[in-house]
């Protein structure tokens, strides 16, 4: 099932976990992160072709960090500027979309610029 990234249940979710994959560099490279939904069921999100990724994290609170809101902005400066550093090496990123995710609780924004992504639901633990 194919999931539209904006109307997915942000606000009030959890991020539990921010995991970077680079094992076949220039290949496979993705960002997963594991959300607790308000539902409190799980998922793993996988940010698939990624050119990019930007944290601006605040640590420090002892509370959950929850998400403020979540949306691709095709608007982001740095967008268009990675676009145009691949489009002179002959390389064309027009599926390329940046994924940002704001919190709550310390302000934090991740920006994941990445072609697509997938979500699996985490098993649940008894």
């Amino acid at each position: 099932m194919k999931f539209e990234f904006n109307n997915l249940p942000w606000h009030d979710a959890e991020l539990l976990l921010i995991e970077i994959n680079r094992t076949l560099p220039g290949h496979n490279d993705s960002i997963s992160i594991l959300v607790k939904w308000p539902d409190e069921l799980k998922s793993r999100i996988t940010f698939t072709n990624c050119y990019g990724f930007e944290a601006r994290m605040n640590f420090g609170f002892i509370a959950e960090e929850s998400i403020l809101r979540a949306s691709i902005n095709n608007e982001q400066e740095k967008l268009y500027i990675i676009k145009e550093n691949w489009k002179s090496m002959g390389v064309d990123l027009d599926n390329l979309k940046c994924y940002e995710i704001e919190t709550n609780t310390t302000g934090s924004l991740l920006l994941i610029y990445a072609i697509d992504f997938q979500i699996n639901r985490e098993p649940r633990k008894n």
